[in-house]
């Protein structure tokens, strides 16, 4: 089959579109390029990654550097020629919250646009938190502030944030569907938050986020298709298909915890109400051989092997990836590894059609959802500001010396 040849969108005899919008093309390629870096790229680097022509990464550059959204990082002596400018997304040019509003406590990161982690806080919630969305509100500001602070920024110099909650999140991201975890089963608290916070926000599904954290920096940072299972005072899963986050078209995919079971009434949850303890110390007892404490992982374990099952002849991801605190139980987790082991063997009993693999999460279930939360902040405010770069009328700056 004969193909027409391929037109470098730098060619500025192009006429197949406007002007401006090869602009905001060419200058979103050299944004991405240097995104996707992890030290700083000279204009060759960039001719080469991009494909564009080295007049046009020019002119991109020119109209970034004065953006701000670029920025020159020093001096490339070492490569062949001509000593080459160094460019990189400048971090300062954006800063964006991850939260965590757990059960407990809650937790806040401040994250630059480079994906920096700056700074980290957090505070035990309860008493009055318990039953107010107010209080909980004003404890998620204090610490996005004591965290703010500790980053060296102003509480209100962030742009964007993902607040991540154990509760049902409409498909809008501004609404609870249901927040059984929360305070008034999260009535209230959307609107609490837009009082307290001087940050605007989203929210995201806690599992949800773990899975973007395993995805990012766990055990399936090379597949498109997995679950993450959220072990705690419930059970929710995080499902990517396709590379994807599967959300469900009203935000509600991946309540796995309420999957209808025999004997269970409709709503009730498969877990009977085993709650999993904090510092996943009943299964470090399981692992070390305590009679009770296996009686009462096997039945756990049970019942997530039916959740593993119905998930599988679903969707069939393949790969399960068990999140579960487990840290009292010592750097060789056993305790994480025995209910994972407890899994396996009830499936290959029970069910040996199905094709899935259990793994232990490569991320620490404690900041899984924080980790989450920041990284899709990072990202989404990415978006934002490299939007905005791109579509900027691409006037080049004053004319500099140049080194490459």
């Amino acid at each position: 089959m004969h193909h027409p040849p391929e037109v470098d969108v730098a060619d500025e005899g192009y006429l197949a579109g406007p002007q401006a919008l090869l602009g905001s093309l060419n200058a979103r390629a050299v944004l991405d390029a240097l995104d996707r870096s992890d030290e700083p790229r000279a204009r060759p680097d960039l001719v080469r990654a991009t494909g564009l022509s080295k007049p046009t990464v020019t002119k991109a550059l020119d109209a970034l550097l004065a953006h701000g959204v670029v920025s020159e990082a020093g001096i490339d002596t070492d490569r062949r020629g001509p000593a080459a400018t160094l460019y990189t997304v400048d971090p300062g040019h954006g800063h964006a919250l991850g939260v965590q509003i757990g059960h407990r406590r809650v937790r806040v990161c401040v994250i630059d646009l480079a994906g920096a982690e700056l700074s980290r806080a957090e505070a035990d919630v309860g008493g009055e938190t318990a039953d107010s969305p107010k209080a909980l509100a004003d404890a998620v500001a204090r610490t996005a502030e004591r965290a703010c602070t500790d980053a060296g920024i102003a509480a209100d110099r962030p742009a964007h944030a993902v607040v991540g909650v154990p509760a049902i999140v409409g498909a809008d991201r501004r609404t609870i569907r249901v927040g059984r975890g929360l305070p008034r089963s999260g009535e209230g608290l959307v609107a609490a938050l837009d009082d307290a916070l001087p940050v605007p926000f989203v929210l995201e599904n806690d599992a949800n986020l773990a899975a973007l954290a395993e995805r990012r920096v766990g055990t399936v940072r090379d597949l498109d298709d997995f679950v993450v299972l959220r072990l705690g005072t419930g059970l929710g899963a995080g499902v990517f298909l396709g590379g994807r986050l599967h959300r469900g078209i009203a935000g509600g995919a991946g309540e796995v915890g309420f999957l209808p079971q025999p004997g269970v009434p409709l709503g009730e949850s498969v877990l009977a109400r085993r709650t999993v303890d904090p510092d996943g110390e009943t299964f470090a007892r399981a692992a070390a051989g305590d009679a009770e404490a296996l009686a009462w992982t096997r039945e756990y374990a049970r019942a997530l092997a039916q959740v593993v099952a119905a998930v599988s002849l679903i969707v069939e991801p393949g790969v399960f990836v068990v999140n579960a605190p487990d840290t009292a139980d010592g750097p060789d987790r056993a305790g994480g590894h025995t209910l994972v082991r407890l899994v396996e063997e009830l499936l290959a009993e029970l069910a040996p059609e199905l094709v899935c693999q259990l793994r232990l999460s490569g991320v620490p279930h404690d900041t899984a959802v924080l980790g989450g939360a920041g990284w899709l902040a990072r990202d989404e405010l990415k978006e934002r500001l490299f939007a905005a770069a791109s579509r900027a009328p691409l006037h080049p700056r004053p004319p500099t010396p140049e080194h490459s």
